[in-house]
């Protein structure tokens, strides 16, 4: 799985981006779609992508200023529409520069130089592996019990007061020790999808959805959650709806 994130201040440009990418090669995740140096910053120093798609000019600042403060080392496409900067973007990670309005050839081109370069496996390698990478089952301790549970049995993951639960779909939930990074990381993604920093759900507990402003959704989820709201974070935004309708 090619974990992609997408640093873009246009909104319909980044989502557009996303579904492009998804559209050439299913085995991508858009992880995040960030819209500013700042936020840039505070993702990369937690994570490292396996390819970061960068509009040049940010909601708050260049985006050259990001490599100042963070040691990116992920390998860099750049997305714009100021072709005088392309010397300057050469010098830090870029393996191409894409001008804007992107087309899909030139994104194909673009994906297909970082594949020669980074050596990856073919599509249908990646596909034999698939079955065996994502987990089908949990061991959870409960009570005096140990529990092999099922992973179709399963609603959604959340995170409170520093314990990480599973929440099954007849409503119980259970302890379990694994972070929700670590979760992530081996249920598939096309099931189950990192709304927030304490929320994994799949497709099956969205109950309803709302829109509060005009980048905030709220969701139901069910079973119910009663301990507080829920919202998809605003850079899972766009990652979050071509999830849902993949």
């Amino acid at each position: 799985m090619l974990k992609v994130v997408i640093i873009e201040d246009e909104y319909l440009i980044a989502e557009r981006l996303s579904s492009m990418l998804l559209s050439l090669e299913h085995e991508i995740i858009v992880d995040a779609i960030l819209s500013s140096v700042k936020d840039a910053i505070s993702y990369l120093r937690d994570n490292k992508p396996d390819l970061i798609f960068l509009d040049i000019n940010l909601s708050d600042d260049y985006c050259f200023n990001i490599f100042e403060e963070v040691n990116v080392t992920s390998p860099v496409i750049f997305v714009t529409a100021y072709s005088e900067y392309a010397i300057k973007a050469f010098e830090v990670n870029s393996i191409d520069y894409l001008l804007k309005p992107i087309t899909i050839s030139n994104l194909k081109r673009s994906l297909d130089k970082f594949q020669r370069i980074t050596v990856l496996p073919n599509y249908s390698e990646i596909l034999k592996k698939r079955e065996s990478r994502y987990r089908n089952r949990f061991l959870v301790k409960y009570s005096n019990q140990l529990l092999s549970i099922n992973i179709d049995d399963i609603a959604y993951f959340f995170s409170e007061d520093k314990w990480t639960f599973l929440c099954l779909k007849d409503g119980r939930k259970l302890p379990i020790e694994f972070s929700l990074k670590k979760i992530e990381d081996e249920v598939n993604p096309q099931f189950f999808f990192r709304i927030n920093k304490k929320f994994l759900v799949s497709h099956e507990s969205i109950n309803t959805m709302h829109y509060v402003s005009k980048m905030r959704i709220r969701l139901n989820l069910k079973p119910n959650f009663e301990s507080e709201p829920i919202f998809v974070a605003i850079e899972k935004l766009g990652s979050f709806k071509v999830w849902l309708s993949s």
